[in-house]
């Protein structure tokens, strides 16, 4: 790798990892990184905040290419806001296991997480235009990360969320019935 920052190294090598679907060792991670093995615990505390950190760093990436590609402007405000927040709970179904791994290995540890952030953002700032109200609006913010919440207790309790909310989503067509219900609670 050319790269001078071996942090960065560390991150990208554990990015091709994942995109491989695999899990590496901590030697292969160094290996591949061109680092000493010390290195991995320097820079961050071990190999599962690594990985973490690397699959919150896939999950912005794709955030950002789902956003430039599905969210265009020809649509209304309205139907932004149905589609991305359709996007974000079929990935917490549909990928639960991912989804939760992240939640348990970055937020769980009290680190930053970005693409739930960059989510939020999203949802709220889609939230304020639906409402006609500016963006850092404490209320926008609010129904936004209630909205998240909601998908996140999604891909966390994946197996029994029909059980302990109610809530049929079995199927894409009663994942998407949820979904509306969940803006329409929210008043959107």
């Amino acid at each position: 790798m050319s790269n001078d920052d071996p942090k960065k190294r560390l991150m990208t090598a554990a990015m091709a990892f994942l995109q491989q679907g695999q899990t590496p060792t901590v030697r292969e991670l160094a290996a591949k990184a061109d680092v000493n093995i010390a290195s991995i615990n320097y820079y961050f505390n071990g190999k599962d905040n690594l990985i973490a950190q690397a699959l919150d760093e896939a999950a912005v990436q794709d955030l950002e290419r789902w956003f430039e590609s599905a969210l265009d402007d020809s649509l209304s405000i309205r139907d932004q806001l149905i589609k991305l927040t359709h996007f974000l709970a079929r990935v917490h179904h549909n990928y639960s296991k991912i989804a939760r791994l992240q939640l348990t290995l970055v937020a769980f540890k009290d680190l930053p997480e970005k693409a739930t952030s960059l989510a939020i953002k999203k949802l709220a700032e889609l939230i304020a235009r639906r409402l006609f109200l500016p963006p850092e609006t404490p209320v926008c913010m609010l129904k936004a990360s209630t909205l998240m919440a909601s998908l996140h207790y999604l891909s966390i309790f994946h197996h029994q969320y029909h059980e302990m909310t109610g809530q049929d989503v079995s199927s894409p067509e009663a994942l998407e019935a949820h979904t509306m219900r969940l803006l329409e609670t929210l008043g959107l």
